[in-house]
């Protein structure tokens, strides 16, 4: 099979990146997708006669959870490549070695074929099955990646022994497993996998906000909201999940813990603009219009290009019933929703007057 990319190399194993508030990428903090939240049911549900949306469109009402097909988890960040440092070099370097010239030239399955004869020499190969793992995840090959973290997660547990470098390696694949099944919206199995990682790591929190994020989409939003809390007694700066962990919560209509969740990260990272729109719409939520108003503003301020801002900006002020306002933000929002995208909902800038 030849690629039309420039590959990866298959010394690499995966690894999840830190969510310390220094260490996570914009993103990862501010992905669009999960920033809308509201289905298009729930939305044309919330359309007033004359097209416009209620002032209670401005949080959700509904504990029906149907995320949007375009939403990735973010709670355990997508795994990145490093070396599998610590482990010890396969004797059969001459495989290795063919594979990683074949993969140079895009032949995938032929560098898999090579990783395969590695491992029938040297069975132990660890570096040889996770970069099978690797190519077929880069190909795009979840059902059949699925099939080789099987395969190098029981490889890696028999040979863990004592050695914490191959047990860290070992956890790093659960997670990519849990993220492929959700990438095939077998979220159960999803769940499952992170069961596994919990089981052999209690003291991560990965696991924890892993399983809450699946849970969340799977509807279970009591569960979710216990296992963000248990990720957060483990880590309580860790600013991915702290932001994550408010969309439960916004669900359960519980704003004054949503409140306290976004101050924590606007404590950690005072340019985190979802936080401050997450705020906004908690205070909605509550009925505190001018205070949503400040932190949509400052969310805004820190992103002036990112249209659901303005839409729930919009929301605000038609719940003030001051519709010049609300007309002119929704407007806006959808100009910069035919620019960037953002908005879950395209339907609504129907109803957006023409300039």
């Amino acid at each position: 099979m030849k690629l039309s990319y420039v590959p990866f190399l298959v010394v690499m194993i995966f690894i999840f990146v830190s969510c310390s508030s220094s260490g996570i990428s914009e993103e990862e903090r501010t992905l669009e997708a999960l920033a809308q939240y509201s289905s298009s049911e729930q939305t044309a549900s919330k359309m007033d006669s004359s097209g416009k949306l209620s002032s209670s469109s401005v949080v959700p009402s509904s504990n029906t959870i149907k995320p949007r097909e375009s939403e990735v988890s973010k709670v355990a960040p997508t795994p990145t490549s490093v070396s599998v440092a610590g482990i010890e070099n396969s004797r059969d370097e001459d495989h290795m070695m063919n594979a990683r010239n074949l993969l140079q030239q895009g032949l995938a399955e032929e560098a898999i074929e090579e990783l395969e004869n590695a491992i029938l020499k040297d069975p132990d190969n660890l570096e040889a099955y996770a970069g099978k793992v690797e190519i077929r995840l880069g190909i795009g090959d979840l059902d059949s990646a699925l099939v080789e973290l099987n395969l190098a997660i029981e490889k890696f547990q028999e040979l863990a022994g004592n050695s914490d470098k191959i047990y860290q390696h070992l956890k790093y694949l659960y997670v990519v497993k849990a993220q492929s099944h959700e990438q095939l919206n077998q979220l159960e199995e999803s769940e499952s996998s992170y069961d596994d990682l919990v089981r052999i790591a209690p003291e991560d929190s990965i696991g924890y906000s892993g399983r809450a994020w699946i849970k969340f989409k799977l509807g279970e939003l009591e569960d979710s909201t216990e296992d963000f809390e248990k990720s957060l007694t483990i880590d309580s700066s860790n600013v991915m999940n702290l932001y994550f962990a408010t969309f439960p919560y916004l669900y359960l209509g519980d704003y004054e813990r949503v409140i306290e969740l976004t101050n924590k990260i606007i404590d950690l990272d005072p340019l985190h603009g979802n936080a401050y729109s997450r705020k906004g719409l908690a205070n909605s939520g509550l009925g505190e219009y001018n205070l949503a108003l400040q932190n949509l503003n400052k969310a805004i301020e820190i992103h002036s290009d990112r249209s659901n801002y303005y839409m729930e900006r919009s929301f605000v002020y038609e719940a003030l019933e001051n519709s010049e306002l609300a007309d002119k933000d929704r407007n806006i929002a959808c100009k910069l929703h035919e620019q960037f995208g953002g908005l879950d909902n395209p339907m609504l800038c129907l109803s957006a007057p023409t300039p």
